[in-house]
């Protein structure tokens, strides 16, 4: 008897859960969505509800049916806004429809086709507000790492989980730039999950998680290769920059600067030249950034002190003091004379000016014995007192 009521039980049992299958309520969300043409939404609720039962065959035929509808609604919003002339938003469109189906050519065709619209409509105004120049029978000369100049500049959005290469090409189709890669790069299977960001961004985070190094080659080209020292020694681009200081003369103070960046930043080709004062660094661009930040810091003004100095002298008390007039000591004819000198000094840092102070003196004619007071007494030299006078 129960054996016969667990065998009950289980075939119950088994029939609830046939009957309620996981994730039906994002299948009915989804269904709602679907009515009301809001493609998107419906695609979401659809991978949700696939993802809860991914073995359930109706939700895996609505997931892709849906998502080709999804795709196909932006291709449609895409050519709507291209005929209105706005390329930026179609070719935004059509992006969109190419994140949601990968497979879809028409996403693809589409995108192409805008992006040469739009390079061929910059190209047109940038020749009409072009200055006229001389042409020069000499090429022009790199000033520096290409930069990147995408055909669109609209936020990427772009979910998968999918090989590194792949990954890198979706993007660079997004944008409109080719991604070329280094015949030694590795497969890789990534999870991507780019929300409304740019195009450098998103190159980096690929980057990040497939270990890889991307840099640009002209302006619409791509080059990646895997991140390590022997590939970095290979691709990297190095720059070659002449810093001028202007505080720094001495010869030996260049030697400390270079042995610093040497030992700080690892930079191995330096030259000091003296007569220009300069200092010549080849290395990669984000060396030099931080080389340049090192000699801003150390090439600073030195501290100058600047003491000024003024001495009068009177005879006391046969005439009455008198700033202006100076004298020396060995001019003076009589050894019993008491001189009065006042020195004024001012201190100066920088030509800033941080004290001034008065100091009285006096000196008698023999030996010049210099005496200090903290205030000045027209008295006879006999009746001046020890305690007026303390020794410095």
């Amino acid at each position: 008897m129960r054996r016969w009521v667990s065998i009950v039980f289980c075939v119950c049992t088994g029939l609830l859960f046939t009957g309620c299958p996981r994730g039906n309520s994002d299948y009915a969300k989804a269904r709602r969505a679907e009515a009301l043409h809001d493609y998107d939404t419906a695609l979401e609720h659809y991978q949700k509800a696939l993802r809860a039962d991914p073995f359930n065959a109706n939700y895996r035929i609505k997931t892709d049916q849906m998502r080709f509808e999804a795709s196909q609604f932006h291709v449609r919003q895409g050519q709507k806004l291209r005929n209105q002339g706005d390329l930026q938003a179609a070719l935004a469109e059509f992006q969109r429809a190419f994140a949601i189906d990968a497979s879809s050519s028409i996403a693809e065709q589409e995108i192409k086709a805008t992006t040469e619209q739009i390079a061929a409509r910059e190209k047109a105004a940038d020749a009409a507000s072009a200055p006229p120049h001389a042409e020069s029978s000499e090429p022009p000369l790199a000033a520096g790492p290409p930069k990147l100049k995408p055909l669109s500049n609209a936020p990427i959005n772009y979910r998968a989980t999918i090989d590194a290469k792949i990954a890198f090409e979706t993007i660079g189709k997004l944008a409109g730039l080719t991604i070329v890669f280094d015949p030694a790069f590795p497969a890789r299977r990534i999870t991507v999950d780019l929300n409304n960001i740019t195009l450098e961004q998103a190159l980096e985070v690929v980057s990040l998680q497939s270990k890889a190094v991307w840099k640009p080659v002209t302006e619409n080209i791509v080059f990646v290769f895997e991140d390590n020292t022997q590939k970095r020694r290979d691709y990297e681009e190095q720059v070659v920059q002449t810093f001028y200081l202007s505080n720094t003369v001495q010869p030996q103070d260049l030697t400390e600067i270079i042995t610093g960046l040497r030992q700080i930043l690892l930079i191995n080709h330096l030259q000091q030249v003296n007569s220009q004062n300069a200092i010549i660094i080849r290395d990669t661009p984000d060396k030099l950034a931080l080389a340049e930040k090192v000699i801003e810091d150390i090439d600073k003004a030195r501290p100058e002190v600047v003491v000024q100095v003024e001495v009068g002298a009177s005879r006391p008390p046969a005439r009455p003091w008198h700033p202006a007039r100076t004298e020396r000591c060995s001019d003076l004819h009589s050894t019993d004379e008491y001189v009065v000198v006042i020195v004024f000094i001012g201190f100066h840092v920088n030509n800033e000016q941080l004290a001034d102070r008065s100091v009285f003196a006096s000196f008698r004619r023999e030996g010049l014995q210099p005496h200090f007071a903290r205030r000045h007494r027209q008295r006879h030299p006999d009746r001046l007192h020890d305690e007026d006078h303390p020794k410095s």
